[in-house]
Parts: C-alpha cells; structure tokens; sequence
C-alpha cells in the first residue's frame, strides 16, 4: 500500500499531518478544515487505511459504523478510495497502552490487574456478539471509564484474526489465539519482559510479588498447546481474586539487567493524543496587522482638500513578508517501528536505548521540562543516529525554545546519516528563521533535487525566495505549489499575498478568493482577501479606456466585496483593530460615512496608539463636515507619528 505523505488529501476532506504504522495498515493524523464552525484552528482526527483487499465485495459500512460502543472508539465514517479502505475515528478521549508502557517503572500490580480483567471482559463481550479486535498495546485505548478498542467489529466484514475450530471438534470459534496474545501482553505488563516462547523466565523472577494464581494462568495462557491455555471466562474469574495487598504499592522498577527487557516497551508503537513537537510545518495562519503595522496607504482615503477634491490614490508599500514560524501544535508522539510483541525478536540494544530515550523526551516535553527533554532527546540521536524521527524531534526541541541557530546545526550534521528529503526541507527553514538564508536556499534545493512532485517543497522555496526579496521568484514557486496542490489554502493565500506586493491585484483577488473558499474559518486569508479587492479598486480607478458608469459599478463591485471580506474577519476577530480600520475604508468608499466612523471609532478604541487608526477616524470626520473633531484626530495621529508627512499636511489643510 502506498502511504500517504504530508500534506495529501484522503477524499478531498482530510489533509495528512503524518503517517504511522498500525497494527493494520497506516494510521493518518490529519487535519480538517474548518466549514462554518467559526473556529480557527481546524479540527483534526486519526484515519485508519488499509488496502481493500480482504474486505467483503461490497462491506456495509453500517454495520461497521454502529459497531460495540463500549468495546471500541466510536467511528464517525468508513468509506473506500482508490483501493483503500478508510476509517475516520471520532476524538479520541484517553491515552493508548503502548504509550502508557513507556518509563522506567512497572505499572502498580492492582492496576495491571484491573486493566486486564478490562480487556477480558471486553473480548467476552466481543465473542458473544459476533465482534473481534486485535489484542495489542497499539489497539488499546485506556478510557476514564475503562478500555476501548480501536481496531475491530464485526466478524468477516474486515480482516481480522484467522480462527480454527476447537480441537473437540464444535463449531465454536478459537478463542485460544485471543488468550495467547492476552497472555503475552499480561506478561509484558507485569514484568516488563516480551516474552520468547520456550524461553519464559517464571514471574516472580522479575516481581516477587505477583501472586502465585495469575501466575499460573499467565504462563498457561502461553502454553505452546492451544488445548491447555484457559478460557477468556476463566481469566476473568481468576483476576477477580485480587489480593488485597496488590491494589496499590509503589511501582516496581523494570529489570534492566535481563537480555530480554525491552525497557521502552513496545517503542515502535508509540501513540499519544498530546502535546508533541512535530516535524517543522505551517503554523496555524494568524490574522495580520499588528497594531503598529503601517497601513496600505494606497487604499487609504485622503482628508477632503479645500476644493473639495481627493488627491490621486498614492502607491502601495511594500509589505513585510509573512513568515511562518514555531511548531508547537497538537500532534501525536508514533515511532515507526516493528510489531515488537509477536514478531519474534526485540531490537539491537542501540535501537532499544534510542527508543527509550525518545519516549523518555516527548514525555518531559509533554511536562514542560524542556532541557531535560533535550537531553533526552540528544542521547536518542546519538544511540540511533541513522532514525530520521528522533533527528527532527532534537531540532523541534531547539526550536521550541526559539534557537533555530541550534535547531539548524543539529539538521545541517543529522543529515549526513539522514540524507532524506524531509530533513533537508526541515533544515531549510530553521536555516530561514535563524536568517542563514544561504543555507536555507541550498537545503530546498537538495529537497527539490530529490522530489520535486512536493508541493510542500515549493511553498518553502517560495518563502525562501520571499525573504531575499525576490518576490517574482517567490510567485513562481507557489504558483507550483498551487499547481501541485490546488486544494492546500495555504498556498492560494501566500500566493495571493506577493502577487498583491507586485500590484497583481486580479490575479491576487483570484487566489485569495481560493483561499478563503478552502479555509473559510481562517480569518487571515479573509483580511488578505479584503486588502487585495481594495487593491483592485485602486487598479480600476485608474485603468485606461473604461467608461465612467462601468468604472463606477466595477469599483462599487469590489467595495462589496471588501466588505463582505473584512466582516468575515471581524465574525472570526472581532477585536482585530486593523480589520476595522480596513473596514472603514472599504464603507467610506462605498459611501457609507456613518458606517464608516463606526468602523473607525472601533480600531482607535482598540488600539488608540496606532497613527493612522486616528488620521483614518479624521478622514471620515471631515468628510461628514466635523472638522474640529477631525482635527483633533489629525492631531493625535501626528502625535504619535510625527515623521509622517501625511499628517501635517492633513492639519495643514483643514486650518
């Protein structure tokens, strides 16, 4: 099956963030994009894919669908595509076994107990109804309320276990193959131990104080003879006679020191719906216009002169370009690795130690003990040097405290021993934010070199261009990442963003239109959308060969538009002063003047340091004859700017 990589569309709804190995298939995280839920972070979730082949002909997703609520994680869809088989998973509420497993201690003997009674009750529950699951570490979701599953339903509408007959001969499925996976995974708990069959240490060689009937059922679960292992009722019954003593205790330390320990127990499945430094990506799209930013004076309407006549629009500036930066997103912790429990062999110890340290990091990062995560992190590398997964956690460590000089060194020596494509992507830009714009453009280029079908390659040679000042560069790489991946919004914004700095304005309202059309619940693409139709309406003023009437209704059209965009923005932010002030702008062209002032009144009431918040409000004061209160306005704004020539002349002209 081929993997999905970052930044690929399943259905044309969920867009991967990454992709992970399961117990079955590929398991995605993805992102969502927001439709009219007035957020504006999108929503994200897991996708389980797995190839269609094993599946029934036509299988009633239905019936998947309204599978055991209480034995598994609730699906919210279940649809095939080009193949594939696709389960979307509702949000999950708990923290998977596998991450669970991670630490140097053991679970306490009441609790383990307890957790597999759990399990036992829910693979009974499954049997009787006709269900199966998976037992695995991966598989299990421990909930406020218990266990759920995350693979399974009903029997032979997905792959699943492949069951016998009892060896008396009736046609009751085996159970046999469940107990044994129980088994091993009760094993694994207690004594932090993967068991090898034939080669099982008793118990209480690793935790004297487990008592002597689970042990029996225990190794007898893992009986190389299917005949003696007990039944599923069985085990529940014999976890029930919990021994006072081991409800609770302090958590036993695991034993390092035996061959078969694998103290980061089952590394290679790791899952954690958590706090997580990712792979260097986008930041979540923040609406611009800082409160200090200079206005597009282009677009901003002059103070009515003594003849009653507005000056010639000026040019406008150029715009600071936007870079992306930080990580710090809700992602989740997955190692790629090996399906440790029963594949018939543990790692190298250096691998091991890797993965110990690794799970080790993302758990003091998820604790805010960023140095000691580092640390962590660093020995991880160093144990495992050739694992791309551990190099770019080092380097998001670093960037999470805002060292991208040091996030950039630890990718420019880790790519050495992991020559990959991503990672050279990820060097480029923290080589970007730490200003090694050198670095940064040779890093891109040897990801391009390699895979120059990623879109998400372009976008970040873009940016790069961007940052040099070469803007016309710039446009042509998203134009490529827009061609590569016309449904990322993304790039139609940052695309709309630089044709606007080259004066482009139809082809920026285009994209920006897109944009907004792809992330409606982004407030930025709607304020960029709103300068880029102000923007046009300068264009048309002065376009050549056009009749008046039909200027006149092209630049109300896209006055209209402005401010339908700029009041999409203010829904999402309605305490965004520039957006207000953008309004305004858009309203006094409209000629809506006391529409105008409020729009005005509100960005000098939110940011009344800003200049040309104030010189706006006294444009409009004017403009409705209130010239002392429009003076006072021009008043304050030269105040606070006082190099901006604009505002002395405003003064100079209302006297």
């Amino acid at each position: 099956m081929n993997k999905k990589r970052q930044g690929e569309w399943i259905r044309d709804t969920y867009q991967v963030l990454q992709s992970f190995p399961f117990v079955q298939g590929v398991l995605y995280y993805v992102e969502i994009p927001s439709r009219g839920r007035g957020e504006l972070l999108p929503e994200t979730a897991f996708v389980h894919a797995m190839e269609q082949r094993g599946l029934e002909r036509e299988p009633s997703f239905q019936r998947l669908l309204q599978r055991d609520s209480r034995a598994f994680s609730p699906l919210k869809d279940a649809f095939v595509e080009e193949g594939i088989f696709y389960q979307v998973f509702s949000p999950l509420d708990g923290t998977l076994l596998a991450y669970q497993m991670l630490g140097s201690e053991l679970l306490p003997l009441g609790e383990v107990a307890g957790m597999l009674k759990r399990i036992a009750d829910q693979l009974l529950r499954l049997r009787q109804s006709g269900e199966f699951t998976i037992v695995h570490p991966q598989n299990i979701l421990l909930t406020p309320d218990g266990v759920r599953f995350l693979y399974g339903g009903p029997s032979g509408l997905i792959p699943g276990p492949a069951y016998s007959l009892w060896p008396d001969g009736t046609d009751e499925p085996d159970e046999t193959r469940e107990v044994y996976l129980w088994g091993a995974l009760a094993y694994t708990l207690f004594t932090g131990v993967v068991p090898n069959p034939g080669e099982m240490e008793p118990l209480h060689r690793y935790r004297k104080e487990v008592p002597v009937e689970w042990e029996r059922l225990i190794l007898n679960s893992l009986r190389a003879d299917p005949a003696w292992r007990p039944r599923l009722a069985e085990i529940r019954e014999g976890l029930e006679r919990v021994p006072a003593l081991t409800q609770h205790g302090t958590p036993a330390v695991k034993d390092n020191s035996a061959r078969e320990v694998a103290s980061d127990l089952f590394s290679g499945v790791l899952l954690r719906t958590a706090e997580q430094p990712g792979p260097h990506r986008e930041e979540k799209v923040r609406p611009e216009g800082s409160e200090g930013e200079e206005a597009a004076k282009g677009i901003q309407p002059q103070p009515l002169q003594k003849t009653e006549v507005e000056p010639s629009p000026r040019a406008i500036p150029k715009r600071k370009s936007l870079l992306f930066t930080g990580i710090g997103a809700v992602v989740i912790g997955l190692v790629a690795g090996v399906y440790l429990l029963f594949s018939g062999g543990l790692w190298g110890d250096d691998a091991e130690d890797a993965a110990r340290y690794y799970g080790e990091s993302v758990r003091l990062f998820r604790e805010k003990q960023m140095d000691e995560a580092i640390t962590r992190a660093q020995l991880a590398v160093e144990a495992d040097p050739a694992e791309k997964e551990y190099l770019l956690h080092l380097a998001n460590l670093h960037a999470e405290k805002k060292d991208y000089k040091k996030a950039t060194q630890v990718l420019a020596e880790g790519v050495k021993n992991v020559p990959d494509p991503g990672v050279y992507d990820a060097l480029a830009m923290y080589a970007l934010d730490s200003g090694d714009l050198k670095q940064a453009e040779s890093a891109v280029q040897k990801a391009l070199s390699s895979d120059r079908e990623n879109p998400l390659f372009h976008y970040h040679e873009g940016k790069i261009h961007g940052a040099k000042g070469d803007d016309v560069a710039a446009v042509r790489s998203f134009r490529t990442a827009v061609r590569l991946n016309p449904k990322e919004g993304s790039y139609h914004y940052i695309l709309a963003s630089y044709l606007l700095k080259l004066k482009k304005t139809e082809d920026a309202v285009k994209h920006g239109q897109e944009a907004a059309k792809l992330k409606p619940d982004n407030a930025t693409v709607w304020y960029k959308l709103g300068q880029a139709h102000l923007a046009e309406r300068e264009r048309i003023a002065k376009k050549t060969g056009l009749k008046e009437k039909e200027r006149e209704s092209l630049m109300a059209d896209t006055v209209k538009e402005a401010t339908q965009a700029f009041n999409q923005v203010i829904k999402l932010k309605p305490e965004h002063a520039a957006t207000h002030y953008y309004l305004s702008i858009a309203r006094y062209y409209a000629g809506d003047f006391e529409a105008s002032l409020k729009s005005a009144r509100e960005s000098v009431r939110i940011s009344p340091k800003t200049a040309v918040y104030h010189f706006q409000h006294g444009v409009v004061l004017q403009r409705l004859n209130k010239r002392e209160e429009a003076a006072k306005s021009y008043r304050k704004a030269q105040e606070l700017d006082p190099g901006d020539i604009r505002y002395k002349e405003a003064l100079d002209q209302i006297k």
